[in-house]
């Protein structure tokens, strides 16, 4: 079943029209998009900026993938069951290219 269209986060790239997306990227854009903005400012949802400075420089790897992984209840749900730790660890390299702290 899929949702409702009031559900689907219009700024979702499709990847086949978008064949030269990262896992990451592809991953961010079904997954954190919709909450977080699509280049990670802050969304609806989630008013944090995970591009600044001040909050890539503050948090670790390991950090960020716990918190794909377990969540910030009650409002970022747990990934752990949905995406596999590779997948995980291609979100924390995405993350740290949305702050300018690609590889």
């Amino acid at each position: 079943a899929h949702p409702p269209d009031t559900q689907i986060d219009r700024n979702r790239v499709p990847q086949q029209e978008r064949p030269d997306l990262t896992v990451g990227e592809l991953l961010w854009q079904r997954n954190c998009a919709l909450c977080h903005g699509t280049e990670g400012q802050g969304g609806r949802e989630a008013k944090i900026n995970l591009a600044a400075a001040s909050w890539q420089d503050g948090i670790d790897d390991a950090q960020i993938a716990r918190t794909i992984s377990g969540g910030k209840p009650p409002m970022m749900p747990a990934f752990a069951e949905l995406l596999t730790p590779e997948q995980i660890g291609e979100l924390v390299k995405h993350v740290r290219k949305i702050g300018g702290r690609a590889e």
